[in-house]
């Protein structure tokens, strides 16, 4: 898992023997950490089919369970697989659906408590502020928190932060665990971490175009007297979101896709 957050691809012979020691192995938790290495491999585009296979025969071993956590996670990464490979991908179906099921439970769970804090107003005020400056530019188009993306086959896919879903437009504010706080850019800022590329990979693989906003911006507007008009000035000069906006609009009116 620490090589898919720090977007570090492993040489094939080391996958190689971690796959063969977790083969090797009869332990209960060679399930978990099989788990653990699928959804690593697949967040960094670094897993075939064949070694898709042998991981999900060590984790479907008989009397294996996994924690509904570890579950949720095969389903990201059997999503990702998929990106790949296309619907193909094999996994036991038990397991695939007992996966699926732990993911939408989780992505559920979390809409249904954000929408509870956005009735209390408990939301933190970056986010309110954030989404207000993202419906400035939205004209007439629905603006919502927390919305949950899915597939063209109506599989529940994640949830972004700021989403104008008629449009699927996700404005992400990124805060410090997305990124790899010792790895530059060459604009000096710091890289995005292997599961915040694969959450863009799988975004604009199903359509959605994807508005980054990183914590360094967050935190100069909220210090400023008026954070809300920082934000829809970053907005406006230093991301697409406007164009993207004008863009879609018009080929939802034309009827193109």
């Amino acid at each position: 898992m620490g090589c898919a957050q720090l977007s570090l691809v492993p040489p094939v012979a080391t996958i190689e023997a971690c796959v063969a020691a977790l083969e090797r192995q009869d332990r209960r938790s060679n399930s978990r950490e099989a788990a653990n290495v699928a959804w690593a491999l697949a967040t960094l585009e670094a897993c075939d089919l064949p070694t898709w296979e042998r991981l999900m025969a060590v984790v479907a071993r008989e009397g294996a369970t996994l924690a509904d956590v570890a579950y949720a996670q095969l389903a990201q990464a059997h999503l990702l697989m998929q990106l790949r490979y296309g619907h193909s991908v094999p996994c036991p179906p038990q397991l695939l659906q007992r996966s699926q099921a732990a993911w939408q439970a989780l992505l559920f769970g979390r809409q249904r408590e954000q929408q509870q804090l956005l009735q209390g107003r408990a939301v933190s005020r970056l986010e309110f502020l954030l989404a207000a400056a993202v419906a400035q530019l939205a004209g007439s188009h629905a603006v919502e928190a927390g919305h949950i993306v899915h597939s063209g086959r109506g599989e529940p896919l994640l949830q972004v932060d700021i989403a104008l879903p008629q449009l699927r437009i996700a404005v992400e504010a990124d805060g410090p665990v997305h990124f790899i706080r010792n790895k530059m850019g060459r604009d000096g800022q710091p890289l995005l971490n292997g599961p915040t590329g694969a959450r863009n990979r799988l975004l604009r693989h199903h359509g959605w175009h994807v508005v980054e906003v990183p914590f360094w911006v967050c935190n100069a507007a909220m210090g400023t007297g008026a954070p809300q008009a920082a934000l829809l000035a970053h907005l406006q000069q230093h991301t697409d979101l406007a164009a993207a906006i004008a863009e879609r609009a018009a080929a939802a009116s034309s009827g193109t896709k």
